[in-house]
């Protein structure tokens, strides 16, 4: 059979139009990881703001992500996976070196994790005229009780803490 003898092919319009939009969304879908948002707003201990600290949210992928408390109670946390995320706000005293627990154990593995050595706050007058401790309520991860949905694109949420 010679070039000119080889049948035509019907490449339909609709259907190339269909591979190439199928295709299109294919490399599209592909390239994209899950929705995040940002999270910011502030944090407020008995109607008066938290001045030193972090702010630790756990997203569905639970991958935790950090943003150190301002002096004015202000928080920002960037690309939040889109979902239900628990929150832990602690503020850990602000006079003397910061004490480790000695007897710290890796959930997810089960071994000790070793102590690091004792570190020496660094803060501000106003953060330490200002400290309270924080109940376990919303320090620690096992007991916290804040939750919040966080959509896509920018979010405000304020964590009060009664």
């Amino acid at each position: 059979m010679s070039f000119s003898q080889r049948p035509a092919v019907n490449w339909r319009p609709g259907f190339v139009m269909k591979f190439f939009f199928l295709g299109t969304l294919a490399i599209i879908l592909a390239g994209c990881g899950p929705r995040t948002g940002q999270v910011s707003g502030t944090v407020s201990f008995n109607g008066k703001p938290v001045t030193s600290g972090t702010v630790t949210m756990v997203s569905v992928d639970g991958i935790p992500i950090q943003s150190p408390i301002g002096e004015d109670g202000a928080y920002s946390l960037p690309q939040i996976v889109v979902g239900e995320a628990k929150i832990v706000v602690s503020s850990p005293p602000l006079s003397g070196p910061i004490k480790r627990k000695e007897d710290r154990v890796d959930p997810s593995t089960g071994k000790k994790i070793e102590p690091q050595p004792e570190q020496e706050v660094q803060a501000t007058q106003l953060q330490k005229d200002t400290w309270r401790a924080l109940p376990a309520t919303v320090s620690d991860i096992t007991q916290t009780t804040l939750r919040y949905t966080v959509k896509s694109g920018k979010n405000v949420y304020e964590i009060v803490v009664e």
